[in-house]
């Protein structure tokens, strides 16, 4: 059986989220939150405990013990990007969701980029700019100020739901061919 328990919390705060054993930091609307993980749960998670809980001062979320701080090598390994355009998404959607957070950016730049591919021990490409350019091209970032880029919702959605642990849990679509019709005979 599901259960979902939830405290009062102003719009726009900081949430803690735990389904089972995985507790994850949010920052929104609580009512929104909690609506998707029932969704979620829906999808997939039956059984499983979630409880979501305000932060107050950042300090001790749900329970008394610190939240759980994931390092870059540890994002890179989890969400396995592909390319060079996927990994700076992916560098983007770690200083933007998920560094702590005297180190998140809204932006990154090449040295943003050096510095993420470097941590997460990511083979560095030959142009950093480039690499930048080409994430743009493919809708993954947007430029911000010239040689800044801002992760897109496409670059967003590519990190958090076809990267990695949830990219691997979506089943394959697969498509039957089509059913031959008989052809009917022409009249002459």
């Amino acid at each position: 059986m599901q259960a979902l328990t939830r405290m009062a919390a102003p719009p726009n705060s900081k949430l803690t989220v735990r389904i089972g054993d995985k507790e994850v930091e949010l920052e929104g609307d609580p009512e929104h939150v909690a609506r998707v993980i029932a969704h979620l749960l829906a999808l997939g998670s039956a059984g499983q405990l979630v409880t979501v809980g305000v932060v107050e001062g950042g300090t001790t979320p749900l329970g008394g013990t610190p939240a759980s701080i994931i390092d870059i090598r540890t994002f890179f390994g989890d969400h396995s990007p592909t390319s060079d355009n996927e990994a700076a998404a992916a560098v983007a959607y770690y200083y933007k969701f998920v560094a702590p957070q005297e180190e998140r950016k809204e932006v990154i730049d090449k040295t943003t980029l050096d510095e993420g591919f470097r941590l997460a021990n990511y083979p560095l490409p030959k142009r950093l700019d480039a690499t930048l350019v080409h994430a743009k091209d493919a809708g993954y970032l947007s430029q911000a100020e010239r040689g800044s880029y801002r992760l897109t919702t496409v670059g967003h959605n590519l990190v958090a739901h076809s990267l990695g642990p949830a990219g691997k849990t979506k089943p394959a679509h697969s498509r039957r061919p089509a059913k031959s019709k008989p052809k009917k005979a022409r009249k002459k």
